[in-house]
């Protein structure tokens, strides 16, 4: 339903925004869309993390163009835990690439999680 997407990133759009970025990235799989879409709006470079690295080619994780210390935004559809979000978030990491916002349509706060509190959280 690409009303529904269209929907949430202009409720996202005054606080993208104000953020400091050059990637956006969107975590696997309910963030990519969202991602995707907010790449073509704002005309920015969009990276895509996968779920297993590849066992062929180039063997990569991270796919797309970046360079270390680029800053990136990061979509999330739902946070129960944030254990999937924080593991995706150690590997942009290790490749050094910069994330300070996170864009989460559903929080459930079922745990909390210490590891998300070094980020801007935005959530719908």
């Amino acid at each position: 339903y690409p009303y529904i997407v269209n929907s949430i990133v202009s409720m996202f759009s005054e606080k993208i925004l104000q953020s400091n970025f050059k990637l956006v990235c969107g975590i696997p799989y309910g963030g990519m869309h969202i991602a995707s879409v907010v790449s073509y709006k704002y005309n920015l470079p969009l990276i895509l993390l996968r779920k297993e690295t590849k066992s062929y080619g180039t063997k990569k994780n991270v796919e797309g163009e970046y360079k270390e210390h680029d800053k990136c935004i990061v979509f999330e559809d739902v946070i129960t835990t944030g254990s999937s979000l924080v593991q995706y978030l150690k590997i942009l990491k290790r490749h050094k690439i910069v994330v300070n916002d996170i864009f989460v349509i559903c929080d459930r706060k079922h745990v909390k999680n210490d590891l998300l509190l070094e980020y801007n959280l935005h959530v719908l």
